[in-house]
C-alpha cells in the first residue's frame, strides 16, 4: 500500500507543475500580444530553466558554405 504522505506529495507536485506550465503559457501569450510571431516554451525541471522565446521566421541556421 502507498503510503498517505507520498499520494500528498506526488499530487503537491503535480499541481505545482500544472502551475508552472500554466504560467509559462500565461507569459507566451503575452510576448505574442505584444511582439506577435509564434512563441515556444521549453520547462527543464534539471536545471531548473524556463525558457519563452520567439520562433525564428527563418528557420534553423545552416551552416556557410566553405569558400575554395
Amino acid at each position: 500500500m502507498i503510503h498517505a504522505s507520498l499520494i500528498k506529495a506526488a499530487v503537491s507536485a503535480s499541481g505545482a507543475m500544472a502551475e508552472i506550465n500554466a504560467a509559462a503559457e500565461y507569459l507566451a501569450e503575452a510576448m505574442k500580444r505584444i511582439h506577435g510571431g509564434s512563441w515556444r516554451i521549453q520547462v527543464d525541471h534539471d536545471d531548473a530553466l524556463v525558457v519563452i522565446c520567439r520562433r525564428s521566421e527563418r528557420g534553423r541556421a545552416a551552416p556557410r558554405p566553405e569558400i575554395a
